[in-house]
């Protein structure tokens, strides 16, 4: 579908008089830091549902489990929002660098301000790091809790079991 719009409107470009220009000519840089900072950041937050989803042994129980990741997802998202107007501001900058904001801090100053590109490698290496991290932990969780199947444990059990078990 966006193909057939970027086609459509390259060949109706002077009928609308360059009006969707600002949608269709993005930067390649912007476009770039999209693809990374999106693709690792859904990444980190699919390997956070799948570790809580672990946990639960009824579906109705995964709703309470998934709520604190929504919770910090939505945080996420309003804080960006809130700071666009500010995108060179101390908040900007702070939420570019967290691992689990930087998906929507980064990708808005790359857009809208101006960053070096040291901040955006050491932003996109703290949320490979985060992500690679969380990835282990997920996978040691998932396996003790696929194991338990039917007996629910809490999250701060299931670190102190893994803990346990590699020791």
């Amino acid at each position: 579908l966006v193909g057939a719009a970027l086609a459509s409107y390259q060949l109706n470009r002077e009928a609308w008089g360059g009006m969707l220009d600002f949608v269709f000519h993005i930067p390649g840089t912007v476009l770039l830091a999209f693809a990374m900072f999106g693709l690792f950041g859904y990444i980190l937050y699919a390997f956070c549902y799948g570790v809580l989803g672990a946990l639960v042994s009824k579906t109705e129980d995964v709703s309470r489990n998934a709520g604190p990741v929504m919770f910090l997802f939505v945080a996420a998202f309003l804080l960006t929002m809130f700071n666009l107007q500010n995108s060179d501001g101390i908040v900007m900058k702070v939420l570019s660098f967290i691992p689990f904001t930087s998906p929507y801090g980064m990708f808005v100053r790359v857009a809208m301000g101006n960053v070096a590109l040291w901040e955006i490698a050491l932003s996109f290496l703290l949320l490979l790091g985060t992500v690679w991290l969380v990835a282990g932990a997920g996978a040691k969780i998932y396996r003790m809790g696929t194991l338990m199947y039917g007996n629910p444990i809490k999250l701060s059990r299931a670190f102190r079991m893994s803990r346990e078990k590699n020791q």
